[in-house]
C-alpha cells in the first residue's frame, strides 16, 4: 500500500533488481552489440552490452567486466554517460558508459547463455535501435542517443 501526495492510499507493483551498466562499445566506426535469445519474448534480439551491478562493485566495474563476458573486448577507457531510472515500474538505476580502445579477447558466458558479438556501424546504429520490429531491445535506444549527444558517435 502507497500513499498518494493527496493522502489517498493504493496498491502498486515494481521490480526491484539491481542496477545495471550499459556498455556503448565503440570500435573503428562500429558499436559492439550482443545477440541472443530472449526466452520471456521468445526472440532473439540486438542488445548493448549490459548487466546487473554486483554487490560491491562499482557501476564502471560492472561495465568492463559485462563488456569483457558478453563481448571478450576490454577496454583502455570506460566513461560515465548517464544514470538513469529507465521506467515508472523498475526500482533501478541504468548506468550508461561508453568505451573505446578496445582490445579483443575471449568472452566468459554464464550457464546457459548464448551470445554472439555483432558490429553495426555507428551511423546505422540508431536507426536500427529506432525500429518497431523487436530486433534491437530498449536497452540500446537511450545510450546511443546520450553518445551521440555528447558527440561521442
Amino acid at each position: 500500500m502507497v500513499e498518494r501526495p493527496s493522502g489517498e492510499r493504493a496498491d502498486y507493483y515494481w521490480l526491484e533488481p539491481a542496477d545495471a551498466a550499459t556498455v556503448v562499445a565503440v570500435d573503428d566506426g562500429d558499436l559492439l552489440f550482443v545477440r541472443q535469445y530472449r526466452p520471456r519474448h521468445r526472440t532473439t534480439t540486438l542488445e548493448l552490452p549490459t548487466g546487473g551491478v554486483d554487490h560491491g562493485e562499482s557501476p564502471r566495474q560492472a561495465a568492463r567486466r559485462e563488456l569483457r563476458e558478453e563481448t571478450g573486448f576490454s577496454a583502455d577507457s570506460v566513461t560515465h554517460l548517464e544514470s538513469y531510472i529507465p521506467s515508472g515500474w523498475l526500482r533501478y538505476h541504468r548506468h550508461v558508459f561508453v568505451a573505446d580502445g578496445l582490445t579483443p579477447g575471449e568472452t566468459e558466458l554464464e550457464a546457459g547463455e548464448a551470445i554472439e558479438t555483432v558490429r553495426l556501424p555507428a551511423s546505422t546504429a540508431l536507426s536500427r535501435a529506432r525500429a518497431t520490429d523487436g530486433e534491437v531491445m530498449e536497452n540500446a535506444l537511450t545510450p546511443i542517443l546520450l553518445a551521440q549527444a555528447d558527440g561521442l558517435l
